[in-house]
C-alpha cells in the first residue's frame, strides 16, 4: 500500500502489440499514481528492430516542485528499466538467430496458467512450422 495503507494498491500491466500499458492504481483512487504507455514501430517488414515510443504519466504531488526535483531520478529509473528490457529482447533474439528456433522450456507459474486458460477458451497454443515450444516437444517431433 502506498502512503502507509494497509490494502493493496493495484499495478497492470497490458501488452496488445504494438503497445503495452502499466498503471499504478492506489485503492480507491479515482486516478492511476503512475501511468506508462508504449508503442513498438517496427522499422522494416522482418521487425527485428523496431523504435520504441513512450509516455509516462505521474500523478502531481501535493508539493509540485517535488515532482521537478524527483524527476532526474525518475529518468534515471526509467532508463535503466528499458535498457534491461533491451538487452533481454536481444539476447532471446540473439539465441533465435543461433538456434534457429525457441528451444526455451516455459517454467513461469503465470505464463503456464495464461497458456492453460487459452487453451481451455478454444485458442490453440502451438508453435509455428519449424518453431518448437520446448525443447522435449521439438525431439518428440523429431522422433515421429
Amino acid at each position: 500500500g502506498r502512503g502507509g495503507r494497509t490494502s493493496p494498491d493495484v499495478l497492470t500491466i497490458r501488452t496488445e502489440y504494438p503497445y503495452q500499458t502499466l498503471r499504478l492504481e492506489p485503492e480507491g483512487a479515482d486516478k492511476p499514481a503512475f501511468s506508462l504507455w508504449v508503442a513498438y514501430v517496427p522499422e522494416d517488414a522482418a521487425q527485428r528492430t523496431n523504435h520504441v515510443h513512450g509516455l509516462l504519466m505521474i500523478e502531481k504531488p501535493r508539493f509540485g516542485a517535488a515532482l521537478d526535483l524527483a524527476w532526474p531520478f525518475i529518468r534515471r529509473f526509467t532508463e535503466r528499466v528499458f535498457a534491461e528490457d533491451r538487452m533481454a529482447v536481444e539476447a532471446e533474439q540473439h539465441a533465435w538467430n543461433e538456434q534457429g528456433a525457441d528451444w526455451n522450456h516455459e517454467v513461469f507459474p503465470l505464463i503456464l496458467d495464461l497458456r492453460a486458460m487459452l487453451r481451455a477458451n478454444g485458442v490453440p497454443i502451438r508453435p509455428a512450422a519449424g518453431v518448437c515450444a520446448a525443447a522435449s516437444s521439438c525431439a518428440a517431433g523429431a522422433a515421429t
